[in-house]
Formats: C-alpha cells, structure tokens, sequence
C-alpha cells in the first residue's frame, strides 16, 4: 500500500516548516517514483484547511529518512507517516485518503495550492 510522511524541516537560518511527502501507486509505473511533495505549515493529518506550496518531488529514501540533509539545507524529523491512497490526480487537482479515513482534497493552480478535509 502506498505511504505518506510528514517531515519537519529545520533549516539553517532558524526557521522551520514541514514537507509532507506522498508516494503513488500507480499501476505499471516505476515503483522507484519519487514522492509528490508540498510544503506546509500545518499537519495534514490535523488541518481541516490548509494553503501548501508544491515543491520538487522528493526521493523516496525520504519515506524512512531523518537526518542532515546535504549541501548545508538543515535537517529533516520525521513527525507522522502511515497509509496514503490517491484518488484522483490532475495538474490542478488531487484527492488523498489518509490512512483509509482523512479525505483531502486540493486545489491548486501552479505551486499554490489549498486542501480542505472532506470525510
């Protein structure tokens, strides 16, 4: 079953944020696929609303990962993780199941994007 993580990213300057990662499943698609990835300011698996900004899709070491991240860009913690469908994919559209019960849905239009929970 695919997965999902949320990492807290503490960069070099003191600031922090997290980066929640989301493996896709899909059929007859290379299983070494990276994670679609956004940057948050809150815990999905908490938020009944949240802005995200879509970043560059992550490794899927992440998954498991924490630690220093290279070139000096801070550090990763690994706060929740668990399962993740998603059920619908489309350059301006996504909808995830986490853990079989939190339904997000986003909306987005470049990098900015907003989930609302629909379960």
């Amino acid at each position: 079953m695919p997965r999902f993580v949320v990492l807290r990213h503490d960069c070099p300057d003191g600031s922090w944020h997290y980066d929640w990662m989301i493996e896709r499943a899909d059929p007859g698609v290379d299983i070494n696929r990276p994670l679609l990835t956004f940057r948050v300011g809150v815990l999905p698996t908490l938020a009944d609303r949240f802005e995200a900004e879509r970043i560059a899709d992550h490794r899927r070491a992440y998954l498991e990962y924490e630690g220093g991240i290279s070139g000096g860009r801070g550090s990763v913690r690994r706060l929740v993780g668990g399962a993740a469908t998603i059920e619908a994919f489309e350059p301006a559209g996504i909808v995830v199941l986490l853990d079989g019960s939190r339904r997000l849905v986003g909306v987005g239009e470049g990098s900015r994007w907003v989930f609302t929970r629909e379960d």
